[in-house]
């Protein structure tokens, strides 16, 4: 314990002496008691009007003081409170004074013994926590205690609690129970607290120590996934084999019991990527278009936790039947004629099919017998009865031993005569060949193509398929400068840049540039045109003439080169907005600018030329 000695000279011969003592330390309370003395010794000492204390006495007076040797003048004590820690120091002061020699006030430190505190617990290791344990196995808790204690351990995880140990002195053993898994239903992993109380005997020191710990799930916490059932449903399969899966037609009923554990829940069962929809913890779906005979089931739960499971059976690929059918007469004007039938078929698990036709002329249908080699159908029957004047049509019908069919059907037109005669037409079957001119007093009508050596004139002749009327096929737009720099007309004949071009149809018009990155507007189909001309502008001084229009092949921008019929007539007016149409032929290759010119000078905001496809020329 602590001890402290001072002394203090107050003339040649006496001297103050203080003493501190640590009597006793409150282990309980963490404080410890100061015992405080105040001595005189003197030889032959005589002082009047005394006055002196130290820290815990009750203080000395005496008018008139007689000393030779020792004389304690003060005692007492006081009790000193400790850190949190169990840390702690005492300040003693004291002080004397008489008519004969003065102390003045002086006060020391008594650093006090360490009272040990609550002990820190910690997990697995000491003095340092590692805080990572498992649900369903065993932990170690490290009290740390810094004396003789006891320990009550306890610990909180989500919303519950409870008591591990009490009278725990060094350390405790803790397995964790999975029911408190049931606090981290969508988490692999939850957070949670030891707490500590430290006793020293019944009495409890100090405040309650905790430490963390992150618990986990165990090892295998994965959705568990039961017996696959697979229920073929396919009525032909089943009728064959049904533990097998057969390419395109069969259709399994899944089923699957799946559970969740450590109290989460299912989130989603699929087989195949198919979710499976949940009927009391078995999950079942139809599973169909397989391209192997595997079903892999995979299950997730609320934890984000996957587990999968396949069930496995003999895979067949199969074909559904297919055949072609051809009805065909001997000759154009025969009544005799031959059907022909070809395929194929899958022959697994011993397929076979059978085969029907009907023709059109018949009430009934009739089952047929066609030859079947290494899955190949061929099949013939021949006819006496086509009458060349009547179409027919024979409907071929095949399904195999699965269930499934597939329908062709032959179809045979009338005879197609060489040369029919009657009292005023004519009608040929096949070519027709005309020497001389063919002269056509009415309609003709052409159900197929025609061609020509030398061309056909649009002029006089209209043809299924021609270029429509009326097609608006691209526009160049001109829109003048935001800035004070504008563009005039003048008597100067000026073409001009377009500042947009919106081709409508590409197959007539074309946005191209010049070398300044000029656009213009180039024709790619010759033909007869309409042509819209409008300016607008601004700005126009008294009465004046003005010329507008357009240019084909310009040189290059600023060029004049009218001609004659590609403005309007000479227009005098005060107005600023005019607008004329044109009808040109134009040629592939063409280039289109506008142009305008005027006798007094006016400003240009605006000017198009919308082009219009009328006919091919």
């Amino acid at each position: 314990m602590a001890t402290e000695r001072r002394n203090y000279g107050i003339t040649s011969y006496s001297s103050i002496h203080v003493y501190a003592d640590e009597t006793t330390v409150d282990i309980a309370n963490n404080r410890s008691y100061i015992s405080t003395e105040l001595w005189i010794l003197g030889s032959s000492y005589s002082a009047y009007n005394v006055d002196c204390n130290v820290t815990g006495g009750g203080g000395y007076t005496n008018s008139h003081l007689t000393a030779n040797g020792w004389v304690q003048l003060v005692s007492g004590g006081f009790w000193a409170p400790h850190n949190a820690d169990g840390t702690g120091s005492a300040t003693v002061g004291s002080y004397y004074s008489s008519g004969y020699g003065n102390m003045p006030y002086e006060e020391f430190t008594l650093t006090l013994s360490t009272i040990p505190r609550a002990s820190q617990p910690s997990i697995n290791t000491y003095p340092n926590n590692s805080p990572d344990i498992t649900a369903g196995t065993a932990c170690t808790i490290h009290m740390n205690k810094k004396a003789n204690f006891t320990h009550t351990v306890k610990y909180s995880f989500g919303k519950k609690s409870g008591t591990i140990a009490t009278g725990v002195v060094d350390n405790c053993s803790w397995t964790p129970p999975t029911s408190l898994l049931d606090q981290i239903t969508t988490a692999t992993v939850g957070y949670g607290g030891i707490s500590v109380e430290t006793y020293s005997g019944s009495t409890k020191i100090g405040e309650t120590k905790t430490c963390n710990f992150n618990l986990h799930l165990p090892n295998n916490s994965e959705p568990t996934i039961g017996a696959i059932t697979l229920t073929e449903q396919h009525a032909g399969v089943k009728a064959k084999n049904a533990n097998v899966t057969v390419q395109q037609i069969s259709k399994k009923l899944v089923s699957v019991p799946v559970s969740a554990k450590y109290s989460a829940s299912i989130k989603t069962v699929t087989c195949d990527g198919v979710t499976l929809s949940n009927n009391n913890g078995t999950y079942t779906g139809y599973i169909s278009n397989k391209s192997n005979g595997t079903y892999k089931i995979t299950a997730t739960d609320s934890r984000g936790l996957q587990s999968s499971n396949s069930a496995t059976q003999t895979f067949y690929e199969y074909a559904k039947p297919f055949i072609t059918a051809t009805l065909k007469r001997e000759s154009e004007t025969s009544a005799k004629g031959t059907l022909s039938v070809s395929g194929s078929y899958s022959t697994i698990l011993s397929n076979t099919i059978r085969m029907s036709i009907q023709r059109n002329d018949d009430t009934y249908g009739m089952t047929v017998y066609p030859t079947l080699s290494n899955g190949k159908i061929t099949f013939s029957k021949a006819y006496t009865d086509l009458n060349y004047v009547q179409s027919f049509t024979i409907k071929v019908k095949v399904t195999d031993e699965f269930g499934e069919s597939v329908e062709a059907t032959a179809v045979l037109g009338v005879g197609q005569y060489a040369l029919w005669m009657g009292k005023y037409n004519v009608k040929v079957g096949g070519k027709l060949n005309v020497g001389s001119d063919l002269t056509v007093g009415g309609n003709a009508t052409v159900n197929g193509s025609i061609s020509t050596t030398k061309g056909i004139s649009a002029e006089t002749f209209r043809y299924k398929g021609a270029s429509p009327a009326a097609h608006l096929v691209g526009e160049g737009v001109y829109y003048g400068p935001k800035s004070t720099i504008k563009t005039y007309a003048d008597s100067q004949l000026r073409s001009h840049r377009f500042t947009d071009i919106y081709v409508f149809d590409p197959v007539y018009t074309q946005e191209i540039k010049d070398s300044d990155g000029f656009k213009k507007l180039k024709i790619l189909k010759r033909g007869m045109y309409l042509i819209r001309c409008r300016v607008q502008g601004a700005s126009v001084s008294g009465n004046s003439s003005v010329y507008y229009g357009f240019t084909i092949n310009a040189p290059k921008v600023g060029d004049g080169q009218w001609g004659w019929d590609q403005y309007d007539t000479r227009y005098t007016s005060w107005a600023c907005s005019f607008t004329t149409i044109f009808t040109r032929v134009l040629s592939a290759g063409d280039v289109i600018l506008w142009q305008i010119a005027s006798d007094v000078k006016r400003e240009v905001e605006g000017f198009d030329i919308t082009l219009v496809y009328l006919t091919d020329q």
